[in-house]
């Protein structure tokens, strides 16, 4: 023992036991510890997201094969798939006449609705399936022959289809849709017209469709009539003869028309998901139905310029979505699929058209 060093006596806690001094982390040490958590987290993040959109696009596959399930279901009913929209419209054509220019004699039905053109259009295709979506009530509030494209002005008699119009379903909403807030009216699920190239400007085929506009105006895009549903079709499965597992029916789309007024604050209707097709030579967009030409999720310049009520970077003839890479698509014969925004050009119009009786070729699913 050496004798010449002080006498400390041993702290101890209350018992005898020795108590133990603890250090405390330096400000370097918490620093690494929180950069540690921060690179974690940061790694963490998108798996997370990618599981949260995995989940949505699931939702949004089950959502949209509903709604193919619907139109199958009004097609056993009334043995066809239902009408894009009601025209009221008869017409003569005239072949001689340039393509554009051989429709004649456009006439109304006499069951049409009174007033001006904007007041003859009758209910959508996502109207008409209502009773196959479970939505029975809804769709006897609906007084079918009262005009679903225009106002909800007196002058077409619309404010009687205001309430239920305004009733927002979510069946048709994508869940990954960031425009779609609680209580809009958006429908991202749009029926197929057909495909084909949308800038074959002067070569129209007339089994193909017919010319149309921009919504600016120029230049001039194609309106497709070569798939299943369109203005006042009633097609059979019989028709569909490139096959069923290979003919689009419904298909997403992005494109918005953000809600507005019009003439002295009058609500507007062409964003809804109960509006018709909008069939003015002046827009060429169908509201609820879109046609397999421009290339999935297009970034095309060429598209809707940005306006008041229509979302910017829209397009009105392409299927798009909020899914990163694709779209969800149901067929005909009621399957489902994603498909990638890779997909060849020539695959993806024919699988717009029903019975072109070329082969789609690749494997596009």
């Amino acid at each position: 023992m050496d004798c010449g060093a002080p006498f400390r006596p041993r702290s101890t806690r209350p018992g005898g036991h020795a108590a133990t001094r603890w250090r405390g982390f330096t400000l370097v040490e918490l620093l690494v510890v929180i950069a540690i958590i921060g690179i974690l987290v940061a790694l963490l993040l998108p798996a997370v997201q990618a599981a949260r959109e995995a989940a949505r696009r699931a939702q949004c596959l089950s959502q949209i094969k509903q709604i193919g399930l619907a139109m199958h279901n009004y097609e056993s009913a009334f043995g066809h798939f239902p009408a894009g929209t009601k025209t009221y419209m008869q017409s003569t054509f005239d072949e001689s006449q340039p393509y554009g220019q051989r429709r004649l004699n456009n006439q109304y039905t006499s069951d049409a609705p009174p007033g001006g053109s904007d007041c003859k259009t009758g209910p959508a295709w996502t109207i008409t399936i209502l009773p196959y979506l479970e939505e029975q009530p809804l769709f006897d509030r609906f007084e079918m022959d009262q005009p679903f494209l225009q106002l909800y002005d007196s002058t077409c008699g619309g404010t009687l289809n205001k309430e239920p119009q305004m009733t927002p379903l979510a069946v048709w909403q994508c869940p990954s849709d960031t425009n779609a807030l609680p209580g809009t009216l958006y429908n991202c699920y749009h029926a197929c017209t057909g495909g084909g190239d949308s800038l074959a400007q002067n070569t129209v085929e007339p089994e193909l469709g017919f010319e149309g506009t921009s919504f600016n105006g120029t230049p001039k895009y194609r309106i497709f009539t070569n798939g299943i549903t369109g203005y006042d079709s009633k097609t059979k499965f019989a028709q569909i003869v490139d096959g069923t597992s290979k003919t689009f029916l419904v298909g997403e789309s992005r494109l918005h028309f953000r809600r507005g007024t019009h003439g002295g604050g009058v609500e507007e209707r062409y964003q809804g998901w109960s509006t018709s097709f909008q069939i003015s030579s002046n827009f060429g967009i169908p509201n609820n139905a879109t046609a397999a030409s421009r290339p999935i999720n297009s970034t095309d310049p060429e598209g809707i310029p940005p306006n008041g009520w229509i979302s910017p970077g829209y397009r009105a003839t392409e299927f798009s979505s909020h899914h990163p890479g694709g779209v969800q698509f149901v067929f005909a014969d009621g399957s489902g699929s994603f498909l990638g925004e890779d997909i060849d050009d020539e695959v993806y119009w024919s699988l717009g058209r029903m019975n072109d009786g070329l082969p789609t070729g690749g494997d596009f699913r």
